[in-house]
């Protein structure tokens, strides 16, 4: 390849003439012969041809149309390296070009822009050769002193891993500084960098219309609601009205704070219709199935809406309707073959407990079925409430152990109460997903409710509705 070319300093060139640490960053990026790769700032080609011999295709960007004839003398024998000329940065913003992995040793010059214009681009992984301090500065942790708004914005994004320390003999001419080779991956967004990320992609906007257009994208709010919820976050005006590229990292800081304080702390769900995907309750449908006597049944159950027996009277005359039918654990188990779970709830458990809420489940269902369909249920959740079956020695139904909180009414409000208090949590910062009538009372309570593909009475009681079997779409609405 060619090496004696004359430099431009308004073009910020120097060209890597090492071939040995031009091999190690080529073996560095583990590229595969089905793959297309970017590379930014050709020079003379010297990376490029290790380049070419490794995968599928090279796409290069050079901005010195002077190279162009040793670029096609050496390529136009090469037919799978591409060379577009023009600025490295508009043809990313461009975002016509098609690739897997980026290799390349940009322009020290463009090193904070050409991150940036990452932010943006999908890859699989990049390796860059860059100034050391500037490498330095990317990957600091916050207690560090070179911790920057760019730090946050890139790790928001990407994990970032040192792997080649390059010295200045390495190029020529020398460069003033060292360099360092750094692999980029981008990296799944935890709950902080949602929102982050948004303001990082919108840094020539206002703070306050960049956090609209993220409240629009990621929740999926009219611009109305979104500026309420702007409003609620309580922000200095003269901060709203501020750029993202002029903001401090103190005030990004604290705009994040702002964000990250949830109205909401402890999550309640319904069993029977919430977390599990059926058409009547568990009851009924062992009542149906064992054909117990139906005139027993209403009786009781009229009794109980009437206010002569309490609830847990009204379950211990139900049990004892299952036990006279000789019920065993095989028999209730085989009774849920018709349920199965509702689309999502191990994802939507585990996310919600990522983002630091407690957990509960207030059911008048039956923990066999809880546990048959969520055998780890203890450790998706901190608080179970929910009516316990009894098998004796021969695995027949004895009897059941009812929740206290239930009390008189069976009424779940007093089960949330319990556990807000015992959380110390207000009612406010409660949040209660259900879907049927009995959910009434608890969903009146609460300080959030989502009637999850609800009744018309929990419909009228509910700040949010979801009419879909999927409960991951409950995590739109708990930040």
């Amino acid at each position: 390849m060619q090496s004696e070319v004359w430099q431009d300093p308004e073009l910020d060139q120097v060209f890597m003439i090492d071939a040995e640490i031009i091999d190690k960053i080529v073996e560095s990026a583990d590229l595969k012969k089905s793959e297309t790769v970017l590379e930014i700032g050709t020079g003379p080609g010297n990376l490029t041809g290790a380049l070419a011999k490794k995968c599928k295709k090279v796409i290069t960007i050079e901005i010195d149309e002077r190279l162009k004839p040793g670029l096609k003398k050496t390529f136009d024998k090469i037919g799978n390296v591409e060379i577009v000329w023009g600025n490295a940065l508009d043809v990313l913003e461009k975002g016509k070009i098609r690739f897997d992995k980026i290799v390349a040793n940009p322009p020290y010059s463009i090193s904070e822009a050409l991150i940036k214009a990452l932010f943006g681009v999908r890859f699989e992984a990049a390796v860059l050769t860059l100034p050391w301090r500037f490498v330095e500065r990317l990957t600091s942790n916050p207690e560090e002193e070179d911790y920057s708004k760019l730090s946050m914005f890139a790790q928001s994004f990407f994990s970032i891993e040192t792997i080649l320390k390059v010295n200045k003999e390495a190029w020529h001419p020398r460069p003033d500084t060292m360099s360092m080779v750094v692999r980029i991956r981008p990296r799944k967004p935890g709950p902080d960098d949602v929102f982050l990320r948004e303001i990082a992609l919108q840094d020539d906007k206002k703070l306050k219309n960049a956090l609209r257009e993220a409240i629009i994208k990621r929740k999926g709010k009219t611009k109305r609601t979104a500026k309420d919820e702007i409003d609620d976050i309580d922000l200095p005006k003269k901060l709203l009205d501020k750029k993202i590229s002029q903001m401090s990292l103190l005030e990004i800081k604290l705009v994040l704070a702002k964000l990250g304080k949830r109205k909401y702390r402890l999550v309640c769900f319904d069993l029977d219709g919430t977390l599990l995907d059926e058409m009547k309750y568990i009851w009924t449908l062992i009542h149906d199935e064992l054909h117990t006597d139906r005139g027993k049944r209403n009786e009781y159950m009229e009794k109980y809406y009437r206010g002569d027996i309490s609830y847990k009277q009204w379950a211990e005359i139900d049990i004892k309707l299952f036990v006279d039918k000789k019920t065993s654990r095989e028999d209730i188990i085989g009774l849920m073959k018709n349920i199965k779970l509702m689309k999502g709830p191990r994802e939507t458990l585990l996310e919600l407990r990522k983002r630091g809420y407690v957990l509960a489940i207030i059911s008048g269902g039956l923990d066999l079925v809880l546990y048959h369909f969520l055998p780890d249920a203890h450790e998706l959740f901190d608080h179970i409430i929910i009516n316990r079956l009894l098998f004796d020695e021969d695995g027949k139904l004895s009897g059941a152990e009812i929740p206290q909180d239930f009390g008189k009414s069976g009424n779940k409000a007093d089960s949330l109460k319990r556990l807000a208090e015992k959380e110390s949590i207000s009612m406010d910062e409660c949040v209660f997903i259900g879907d049927s009538d009995n959910d009434v009372e608890v969903m009146e309570v609460a300080g959030f409710t989502i009637g999850f593909n609800p009744t018309d009475k929990i419909a009228k009681v509910s700040d949010v509705i979801i009419r879909k079997k999927d409960l991951r779409e409950v995590l739109d609405h708990l930040t």
